[in-house]
């Protein structure tokens, strides 16, 4: 009687113990579910400040360090390639004002008519650049500043100065790029303030009053001269930036 009476009050323990486990399991199931209840969701990251962190990472901040990332672009298509300018450089034909002035002209090689860029000048270029070499002389280039300038996708170019055409008293600066692609010329150019380069760079001019009166010409013996000076990055600002310009311009260019 004994033994059974004992039996039972066990049974009751084990149940007991049974049913408190069960209630603290529950509970701590409840609790943490209270408690995540309580916290606040994560919200959306900010991507517009961008972090130290951020910055180091993903390298999209790093991209607009570079100036030109930022510079408006000419694209033609049917002549395949692109090419990007300062926004202080002007695009339009017709703005005689702006002090840089690019031009961008691209004919197929077969519409070519002009006495200094001719068909058969083109077809032989072509072929001369296509073999590291410069070819055949079109407009007036400056012979020391005559050379050629390989460009993206394996594509050489001749580039060179003009400094004045046809006549005496002619002062222009330009540089210029020509270079071939999908059978078509294209010619770049970019140029300078006459009036602020003359005045900036005087000793490199003259006047000669029975044919220009007292108009400033180039001394033609330092011309040469004048385009190593800019080239080693010694010139007056007004005609420094006009050359540097040009290259950084020349640098963009894309070619497909």
């Amino acid at each position: 009687m004994t033994k059974q009476k004992n039996k039972g009050q066990v049974g009751i323990l084990v149940a007991l113990l049974v049913f408190i486990a069960i209630l603290s399991v529950g509970g701590v199931y409840f609790w943490q579910k209270y408690e995540n209840s309580q916290k606040t969701p994560p919200g959306p990251k900010n991507t517009g400040d961008l972090s130290e962190e951020e910055f180091n990472d993903s390298g999209r901040a790093k991209a607009i360090l570079d100036e030109t990332d930022l510079w408006p672009i000419y694209e033609d298509a049917a002549a395949g390639f692109s090419v990007k300018y300062p926004a202080n450089v002007s695009l339009a034909a017709s703005d005689t004002t702006a002090d840089l002035r690019l031009t961008v002209e691209a004919t197929k090689i077969d519409n070519l008519d002009s006495p200094m860029y001719s068909q058969a000048a083109a077809l032989n270029n072509q072929a001369a650049l296509a073999l590291g070499q410069y070819g055949q002389d079109v407009d007036w280039p400056l012979n020391t500043s005559k050379k050629v300038a390989s460009l993206d996708n394996g594509i050489n170019a001749q580039e060179f100065m003009v400094l004045g055409r046809f006549e005496v008293c002619d002062v222009v600066f330009e540089r210029r790029l020509l270079f071939f692609n999908h059978d078509s010329q294209i010619v770049i150019t970019l140029r300078g303030p006459q009036a602020k380069i003359v005045a900036a760079m005087p000793e490199f001019f003259r006047t000669d009053p029975q044919n220009c009166f007292e108009e400033k010409i180039w001394d033609f013996d330092r011309q040469a001269e004048f385009y190593q000076q800019l080239s080693a990055g010694q010139a007056p600002a007004d005609a420094q930036e006009w050359f540097d310009a040009f290259d950084q311009i020349v640098k963009t260019i894309k070619i497909n």
